[in-house]
């Protein structure tokens, strides 16, 4: 059962409830004060309603058990896709609640001081004052959770503890070598002033910045040639560094005195183990050095590979402590 979908009405009752609301907008605007006011929060009510049903029945279930990265991505998009839909829906509620209780004080009436309304009055304008700026704080929340939802599923980076890399590393490879061959062929059309071959490029390339250039015989810079070659050496290193990385044996388990240093090969992650919570001082420390609490583990962490390693003997000298052997994994130091 996915978690992420369990708590959440139905499309169905969400679309009944806007078609409600609809409703409630024509008369709200009859008998209303401030009849254009009442039109559009009953309608924004309205159209939040719709937009969360839509995303409820467009956003696939991802699979809630999977520790792989595109598993865990795909859990962060659903999850900030809803929270956003659901925080546009709270946000035109409490809309709807500010214009209910201004709705009742004629339009234009002053406060009457020393009257006996003045208390009533003053504690409604009080309140609608705390419902707008709550309104605007679940709008703004909800501008926050679109976009980390949108940069999350523009996010192509590649990280080395995905099981794909190597494969989506040399794909990229292939991508940017085939940019760089295009690239020569076009300078060599352009200087030949072959018509055939410039035609044939500006068929097969999408981009209108080189179909610009094709059209006014203008030659790729040779900046923009060395830096994709740059780019093709920079990803072959690190494809030997991820292809090394996900076929090394977990080493044995490390002590730094009391503190227990884990490989864990699964997040391509270093893994310290304090027998209870660090001070202030050395948590501020490892937060320097790169470590970072996780949660989910209980433990600090940091990827694998040599500047970890100087890591380790920083943490070894801050604690007066070498790094010691332990053993085999799963078996204590006797």
């Amino acid at each position: 059962m996915n978690t992420l979908f369990d708590n959440l009405p139905s499309p169905e009752s969400l679309r009944e409830s806007a078609e409600r609301e609809r409703a409630r907008a024509v008369h709200a605007a009859e008998s209303s004060e401030y009849p254009r006011l009442a039109r559009s929060a009953h309608n924004g009510l309205a159209d939040a309603l719709e937009k969360l049903a839509d995303t409820i029945e467009s956003t696939p279930a991802p699979e809630t058990t999977g520790n792989r990265r595109e598993d865990r991505r795909a859990r962060r998009i659903a999850r900030l896709r809803l929270r956003a839909a659901k925080l546009r829906k709270e946000a035109a509620e409490t809309w709807v609640a500010e214009h209910n209780v201004g709705a009742r004080i004629p339009f234009g009436q002053p406060i009457l001081v020393g009257h006996h309304s003045e208390g009533r009055h003053r504690r409604a304008i009080e309140r609608m004052h705390r419902l707008t700026a709550k309104a605007l704080a679940l709008h703004n929340a909800a501008i926050d959770a679109e976009q980390a939802a949108r940069a999350a599923e523009r996010n192509n980076a590649i990280y080395a503890d995905d099981p794909d890399a190597p494969d989506k590393l040399r794909e990229r490879i292939a991508e940017l070598e085939r940019k760089q061959e295009f690239f020569k062929r076009t300078n060599a059309a352009i200087r030949k002033r072959d018509a055939v071959a410039l035609a044939d490029l500006m068929a097969n390339t999408s981009s209108d910045r080189l179909r610009g250039m094709i059209e006014r015989r203008e030659t790729i810079p040779a900046y923009a040639l060395s830096n994709n070659s740059a780019n093709i050496r920079r990803l072959r290193e690190r494809l030997a560094k991820v292809e090394a990385l996900q076929t090394m044996t977990e080493r044995p388990e490390r002590r730094i005195g009391d503190v227990v240093v884990r490989d864990n090969l699964e997040f391509q992650k270093v893994e310290l183990h304090f027998p209870g919570k660090p001070d202030e001082s050395l948590r501020r420390d490892l937060k320097r050095w790169g470590f970072r609490w996780v949660r989910s583990a209980g433990c600090w962490s940091r990827g694998i590979g040599s500047v970890t390693e100087a890591r380790l003997e920083m943490l070894a000298e801050r604690l007066g402590q070498e790094i010691t052997s332990a053993g085999p994994v799963g078996q204590e130091q006797s």
